[in-house]
């Protein structure tokens, strides 16, 4: 197949050694005029709107901005039908197989998990903790997934479930998704894999479970028209973790029907507690400018008499953000109560709670805080902004705190309160325990997962 690619840019030079040794490329298209006019590989590099004196059969969009070079090639008088996004490409390019094996008297009712990449994150932690809840219920349970991390795979593995990796998964046709009718129920976790969602539903139904904030649906917007049309399959039934899950769908898709499915995590408290004179607070998440870590730094500077106070502060986790993360650094080598912790094993992490007081989680965007979820689990006292999905959950006072998000002034009292209340804390920790218990216990999302068959 002769193709004109579009985009010279980081996401061809990560990807050209993928392209099928058949598929002739006669062509490169790039709208930046300085490359214009060159060569690439040993091809020319057009303007766009020179399209129509090309030889090609398809062009196939390589670059993070698709959605926005498809409209301008439909534009240029482009058919639908020659343009083509490089993942949609090579997932019909692929030549992996999937397989299930069945045993041929095995009676019991099974589940399939489609997920996306794997980790210690939300999505990916919902969707095995579901699967070992449903196991212990008598099931046989599968998650599949395009990749993920090595060590987080080999944890559940050990812990008995079974995983099916293909790194085209998302972007699979109905042909090569045809083995999932082996299953009885199917669950599609996350936004991210809907399109695996909308080959199957004409075939087989297909729950869709959302755990997105907005800034996702803009990385997907490439499918955007194709998803409003299918939405509507009779077989495609949607939930989302929370309210806020739910609307975001809404606001970035189209309205419809879809009911709120919290998830559930496992019971694991720990029976440590901080018994320091110093309280600790915490924030724990990826360092990234979404967990706000530089605003709860600044927070922390408007707390009166701060030189003096009977606190520490705890920032906990991986860095996903380099550049970010260098500023959270400086911010806080400058500041005598803050500590760098960086990231922690699960393990590590349930110990570390033993030594912390309050969770903070002021993230930009949070659907339904994990975070907050095992503190509030822990018996820890979370203060979280007002745009994550938890926050409605919490009477501001008596089983957490809720501040305006962005409001530093308004973070910085909470944690002062905290600090000048201390003997309140454990009673409004306890208080938050029974948020846990009575909504994201693995027994309550089991019972309602059960109710999908």
């Amino acid at each position: 197949m002769k193709l004109v690619v579009f985009g010279t840019g980081r996401v061809y030079r990560e990807n050209k050694g993928k392209l099928d040794n058949a598929d002739e490329i006669t062509a490169f298209l790039d709208n930046d005029k300085k490359k214009q006019g060159k060569l690439l590989d040993g091809k020319m590099i057009f303007s766009p709107k020179e399209i129509k004196k090309l030889d090609y059969e398809n062009i196939l969009l390589m670059s993070d901005y698709a959605a926005e070079m498809k409209e301008q090639l439909l534009n240029l008088g482009c058919p639908m039908d020659m343009i083509s996004h490089y993942r949609e490409y090579f997932g019909e390019k692929s030549k992996e197989r999937i397989t299930v094996e069945w045993d041929e008297d095995e009676d019991i009712k099974s589940w399939l998990i489609i997920t996306s990449e794997l980790g210690y994150h939300g999505g990916a932690i919902v969707a095995v903790y579901a699967a070992e809840e449903l196991m212990k219920r008598g099931y046989r349970v599968v998650v599949a997934a395009p990749g993920g991390d090595a060590l987080f795979i080999n944890e559940f593995q050990k812990r008995g479930i079974e995983f099916i990796l293909n790194q085209n998964l998302p972007y699979l046709k109905w042909k090569k998704l045809n083995w999932v009718m082996n299953f009885q129920k199917i669950i599609v976790n996350t936004y991210p894999m809907i399109l695996c969602a909308l080959e199957i539903c004409p075939n087989h139904s297909v729950s869709l479970w959302l755990h997105e904030s907005d800034n996702i649906y803009w990385e997907m917007r490439y499918w955007e028209d194709r998803i409003q049309y299918c939405i509507s399959e009779k077989n495609l039934h949607i939930y989302a973790v929370s309210e806020t899950a739910k609307q975001n769908f809404i606001h970035n898709i189209i309205a419809c029907d879809i009911e709120v499915l919290p998830y559930g995590i496992p019971d694991s408290k720990s029976d440590g507690e901080n018994r320091e004179s110093f309280l600790k607070f915490a924030l724990i998440g990826s360092i990234h400018p979404i967990k706000q870590q530089v605003f709860f730094l600044q927070s922390i500077m408007k707390i009166n008499n701060i030189k003096n106070i009977q606190a520490e502060f705890y920032i906990i986790g991986k860095v996903a953000d380099k550049a970010y993360a260098e500023i959270v650094n400086r911010m806080a080598c400058g500041m005598e109560h803050v500590w760098m912790i960086g990231e922690l094993q699960r393990k590590e992490m349930e110990k570390m709670y033993h030594n912390i007081d309050v969770v903070i989680v002021p993230s930009v965007y949070e659907t339904m805080s994990l975070v907050a979820t095992e503190a509030m689990m822990n018996e820890k006292v979370c203060i979280v902004s007002d745009t994550t999905g938890i926050a409605q959950y919490i009477v501001s006072g008596e089983n957490g705190f809720v501040f305006q998000n962005g409001n530093e002034q308004n973070l910085a009292e909470k944690i002062a309160w905290c600090i000048d209340h201390r003997d309140q804390l454990k009673y409004i920790g306890k208080r938050g325990r029974e948020i846990y218990e009575n909504n994201f216990t693995l027994r309550k999302m089991g019972d309602q997962l059960e109710k999908l068959l």
